[in-house]
């Protein structure tokens, strides 16, 4: 255990609790069985030229916190849902408001008058 310690490169402090080492299979295999240990896992498992999985790094015995994507929801519209003018809105009086002139007359377009 003593030699795993001498050698961690990585941990993981955040999604779930690990860390990685450089040790040799024959140690590896000695985790296995440890209370707490759920899976040991080769280096081939991990981006092995790096040494880089994706967690916090463990330099001079320090753990360096990696900084994870997290989700920002987007701002709500302050005109309401984006459907908003797409609603169908039922008007009661009168022609539609693109008929409606100015002085409240409607156009005649396209009627027939004698």
């Amino acid at each position: 255990m003593e030699e795993a310690k001498k050698n961690m490169y990585a941990f993981s402090t955040t999604t779930y609790t690990g860390f990685q080492c450089t040790v040799s299979e024959e140690t590896s295999e000695k985790f296995k069985g440890l209370p707490g240990v759920l899976w040991v896992l080769p280096d081939s498992y991990i981006d092995v030229k790096n040494k880089d999985y994706g967690g916090d790094k463990y330099v001079n015995g320090e753990i360096i916190p990696c900084t994870y994507p997290t989700y920002q929801p987007k701002p709500k519209q302050r005109n309401g849902s984006k459907n908003e003018s797409r609603k169908y809105v039922r008007r009661r009086d009168g022609p539609p408001a693109e008929r409606r002139r100015a002085g409240g007359e409607t156009s005649q377009a396209g009627s027939a008058s004698a």
